[in-house]
């Protein structure tokens, strides 16, 4: 899998897709994930909490930024395997994400099992998942967004 890119897969509710408009205060690429800040969209974070997963790029100072805010985005990830290596025993586990625009990834080294509060961007719906097409690739899982602006 390319790293930085983060593959949306509907929502873990069954939902439709749904997306909001927002100007941009920042350089953006598609599949970004993405916060509010002062009402402008920006490349999260560690500590952030995220608005959605951008679907198109963007520069500082685009309007109508199209974003997917669906409750319960599921994404399809690769992990940066720095510090801990992504296993199959953090299936619900928590993570933030690391990088910039364009190559945000898993940071393993921010594992959460305790599993109580919303103190990492993510959570491990599965690992290596298949049919998605890195069946072979165990560094890629499946995450929900954790750390929502409008849902947390």
């Amino acid at each position: 899998m390319a790293a930085g890119l983060a593959i949306s897969r509907g929502s873990i509710f069954g939902i439709s897709d749904f997306l909001m408009e927002f100007s941009s205060g920042a350089t953006l690429a598609a599949g970004d994930l993405v916060n509010l800040e002062s009402g402008e969209l920006a490349a999260a974070s560690a500590s952030d909490f995220l608005i959605g997963q951008t679907t198109e790029a963007a520069t500082s100072s685009s309007t109508g930024v199209a974003v997917n805010v669906t409750r319960g985005l599921k994404l399809i990830m690769d992990n940066d395997n720095v510090g801990t290596t992504f296993a199959v025993t953090h299936v619900g586990a928590g993570f933030d994400i690391t990088g910039a625009t364009g190559a945000q990834i898993v940071d393993t080294s921010t594992l959460d099992q305790t599993y109580t509060g919303l103190a990492t961007h993510l959570r491990c719906l599965a690992y290596n998942p298949q049919d998605v097409g890195f069946d072979s690739d165990v560094s890629v899982g499946a995450f929900v967004i954790a750390q929502h602006q409008n849902y947390s």
